[in-house]
């Protein structure tokens, strides 16, 4: 198969491909491939001009001769050869010109006098041509609306070539629009009659000199244009600054170019006579690499030269700095391959990845290295910074693949993406990092900022994709392309995401522009590939496809999921912690009673200006007892949603042990106790000591229950968030407004919805659902924490707390787990129990120790 390189520059773009009379293989579909530079601008080649805006109309251009067509858009980058080209409807009024003396369209307008104001003919779909003298010409009397574009630059190719010209458009619905090719004798204006290519007579640059017929023109330049409102004009116009062949049998896979517009080109040549421009670097055999600089025209090569060894050698990536020198990636399979440095690298027999940087004038290497493990490396990608680093990437199957300045190992499956940047001189390894799942990851196109941030896309097959700042999941396909952001370090991913859909999905190049967003294309045979900001529809089989990826500079939360407290047989309190990385961030907790599956969700709290990890809690009640109920907190600010890992807990019936009695719940909510009762403590209107459980009369519907250690009385919380008490009530401990003591439950006065109770010795504290803490009883401690050292038989708000999530007594202290992580305590501090570093008693809350991720509280001193 012969193949001849075709470069064609726009002033939107260049890009280079292999020209072939037939398809190539599905593995070698990459043979078009422009290196991700810049893209310049983006400007329709046919539109309308509508109330002052451009409005494009979907058309392409063709330039082709017997061997070779060129498109824009190609439908297909690989397959190249003639086509034959449908007539337009009308196609009769085609009929070959014999006029001797038309003008030529390539005149300027002083010579070629425009036919404004000519009515076309309605319904039908009209070529051009300009008559000198339209009132002579049938044809000219069907056309009107003429727009005149000039065609810059030509396209070379022999002795033809298109230069100025001035497009004229019926206005009616025109299929195809034939163009002109100038010649060094003559300009011929080309018409399709049944389906065979005639050419007209015309007259050349200068008029008066007539031209002979030109029966079969070798060269056609058209345009094809799909249906569009005729009640505008219709515009051409096309900017392509130059096109030329380069070679032989050749491929071109990268292409960059440099400020002052020189192109510079990578890919592989199979060619001995392939143009070689200021250096001797002679052909080595099989294939080799290589690299060509060309000038702001076609018409000159600054450098041409070949790179490479004895056997196969493919340049994939190039990159240019601000200096004119080139850098090149690619793969090797020769023990020859050029190495200029410190590099001593051994050859393993397989593939191996390199890096070269080309002098300005082509003529010396200023270094070149192996990057390669004791496997397959290939090198695919590669970029420059301003400092003269090159970044690259590519794709390795080694074990042993230098890893510099991070620990992070070989993923396995076939093949991890590697990220490696080189030093200015070529002597060293920056970093070198791997990045991938268990799958096949394959890194294909490399974009660095002016920060030293690497971009990164190609393509994975792993599930387990390292996935940062979203929550985008694998596409499902057989594989998807990925796009990721790695630190100027190349020790941390800034942003990582699955890009894709149920198909095959592959990224080709990377381009990022000032602000950060990230140009990704590429191609998708997945019929649900993410759409955005178009309603473009998937056409089948394989399409292109581009995207804007945008990520903000806020990480997203980061989340830990804690303990359940005060479980009672029906409630529970959820806690966990959050780091909302600066950003507003909501949080909630999802539960369920399957692991994995979360069917309800209790919102937490919302965190502002927070840039430290914080607490976070909610209550859950209306539980069903000996149930075991899974969790997980999560999280929520602009950059995505975090998850915690899932915690469980079960409702088992409670217990509580005082200083001579004890309490249970029973699953029915119903309270049995035993063991002393000298104060009826055991609540079953006796005061006999009991060495097996009775029930305890008069109260119902109860989820936890707590004993006094040393003040002989028993608190029972019901299911309706009300607490009663029963027992000794010499300190008003009982909570009911009295001090004395009560054989039945009684309910504590004035209070409701408590999540939470603990008893002291002859005090007791409690939890409302709003944060709040509650107490009554004992208080010559400060025990109560509401400033006094005075026993209270109703309960009082224990000063300054708010945001509790838990709570417990001592014999005569209490303490308080907040919100924010932090612990609270108060009462008797003989023994250093309140933790603020003193022994000195306190009636009020002190904080006692900071606590992140998980919580702590103290048992009860005896």
């Amino acid at each position: 198969m012969v193949r001849r390189l075709l470069m064609v520059k726009t002033a939107c773009a260049s890009v280079g491909f292999h020209s072939s009379t037939q398809p190539t293989n599905d593995s070698d579909r990459s043979g078009l491939v422009a290196e991700a530079s810049k893209i310049i601008q983006k400007r329709p080649y046919i539109y309308r001009e509508i109330n002052g805006m451009r409005v494009e109309v979907a058309g392409r251009f063709e330039i082709h001769d017997a061997g070779c067509m060129m498109q824009n858009p190609p439908p297909n980058p690989l397959q190249r050869g003639t086509n034959t080209y449908p007539l337009p409807k009308g196609a009769s009024n085609y009929a070959p010109l014999t006029d001797t003396s038309l003008c030529s369209p390539l005149a300027d307008t002083l010579h070629c006098p425009p036919l404004a104001g000519v009515q076309g003919v309605e319904g039908t779909d009209e070529g051009w041509a300009l008559p000198t003298n339209p009132e002579r010409s049938e044809l000219a009397a069907k056309l009107s609306k003429i727009i005149r574009k000039r065609l810059e630059t030509g396209i070379h190719r022999k002795d033809a070539k298109i230069a100025e010209d001035d497009f004229l458009v019926g206005n009616a619905h025109p299929t195809e629009v034939q163009g002109v090719v100038e010649t060094d004798a003559c300009v011929s204006i080309i018409n399709i009659s049944n389906g065979i290519n005639t050419g007209v007579q015309v007259a050349n640059l200068n008029p008066q000199k007539e031209q002979p017929l030109i029966p079969n023109p070798q060269f056609i330049y058209a345009f094809r244009i799909a249906p569009y409102d005729n009640n505008h004009p219709l515009i051409i116009d096309p900017v392509i600054e130059y096109s030329t062949y380069l070679g032989g049998s050749d491929n071109a896979y990268g292409l960059a170019a440099d400020s002052s517009g020189y192109i510079y080109v990578t890919g592989i040549t199979a060619s001995s006579n392939y143009p070689i421009v200021g250096t001797t670097t002679a052909y080595k055999g099989n294939m080799d690499v290589f690299v060509t600089k060309l000038g702001t025209s076609a018409a000159n090569l600054v450098y041409s030269t070949y790179l490479g060894g004895s056997t196969s050698d493919l340049g994939y990536g190039i990159a240019v700095d601000s200096s004119g020198y080139a850098y090149v990636t690619g793969y090797s399979t020769s023990n020859n391959y050029p190495v200029v440095g410190t590099n001593t690298p051994v050859f393993y027999g397989l593939p191996y990845a390199f890096v070269t940087k080309i002098g300005t004038s082509g003529s010396n290497l200023e270094y070149s290295i192996w990057l390669q493990g004791t496997a397959a490396d290939y090198g695919s990608g590669i970029d420059v910074d301003s400092s003269g680093y090159a970044y690259v990437t590519g794709y390795t199957s080694s074990n042993t693949f230098p890893i510099v300045g991070t620990t992070t190992p070989h993923k396995g499956g076939g093949n991890d993406a590697f990220v490696t940047k080189v030093s200015t001189s070529g002597s060293n390894l920056v970093f070198s990092t791997i990045i991938g799942g268990s799958g096949s990851d394959i890194g294909y196109g490399i974009n660095v900022d002016g920060s030293g941030n690497a971009y990164i896309t190609g393509y994975t097959t792993s599930s387990d994709y390292p996935i940062v700042g979203t929550t985008t999941a694998h596409g499902g396909g057989s594989n998807d392309a990925f796009v990721t952001k790695l630190d100027a370090s190349g020790t941390s991913i800034e942003y990582s995401t699955y890009l894709g859909g149920s198909g095959s999905d592959i990224g080709y190049g990377i381009v990022v522009d000032n602000s950060g967003n990230a140009y990704v294309p590429g191609d998708t045979a997945s019929n649900n590939f993410p759409i955005a900001g178009t309603t473009t529809a998937y056409g089948g089989n394989i399409d292109a496809f581009i995207s804007k990826i945008t990520f903000s500079s806020t990480t997203a939360p980061t989340v830990t999921t804690g303990s359940a407290t005060s479980k009672t047989l029906s409630s529970a309190m959820l806690t966990g912690t959050v780091n909302p990385n600066s950003a507003t961030s909501t949080t909630w907790f999802e539960y369920g009673v399957s692991s994995g599956s979360y069917t309800g969700s209790a919102t937490a709290q919302t965190l502002t200006g927070i840039t430290t990890t914080s607490a976070v809690y909610a209550s859950l009640s209306g539980l069903t007892a000996n149930t075991t109920y899974y969790y997980r907190a999560a999280a929520q600010n602009s950059a995505g949603t975090s998850y915690g890992s899932e915690v469980s807990f079960t409702l088992y019936p409670k217990i509580s042990a005082g200083g001579f009695h004890s309490l249970a719940v029973k699953s029915d909510g119903t309270t049995i106790a035993w063991g002393k009762n000298e104060h009826y403590q055991l609540a079953d209107s006796t005061k006999t000591n009991r060495s097996s459980p009775v029930n305890v009369s008069g109260i119902s519907n109860v989820i936890a229950v707590s004993a006094g250690s040393w003040g002989y009385h028993s608190v029972a919380l019901k299911a309706d968030g009300t607490v009663w008490a029963w027992g000794n009530n010499s300190a008003g401990q009982l909570g009911d407004g009295t001090t004395v003591q009560k054989s039945s439950p009684v309910q504590v006065s004035s209070l409701t919805g408590i999540v939470a109770i603990a008893t002291g010795s002859d005090h007791v504290v409690a939890l409302k659902s709003d944060g709040t803490v509650w107490a009554w009883g004992q208080n010559d401690y400060g025990q109560l924490g509401d400033g006094t050292t005075t026993n209270s038989n109703v309960p009082v708000q224990v000063s300054g707390l708010a945001g509790i999530v838990a709570i417990e007594a001592g014999d005569s202290h209490s303490i308080a787990l907040k919100s924010d992580g932090t612990v609270w305590a108060w009462g008797k501090n003989g023994n250093g129990q309140l933790g603020d570093g003193t022994t000195t008693n306190s009636t009020f809350p002190v904080q006692a120790l900071t606590v992140f991720h998980k919580y702590y509280w103290t048992n009860k001193d005896r």
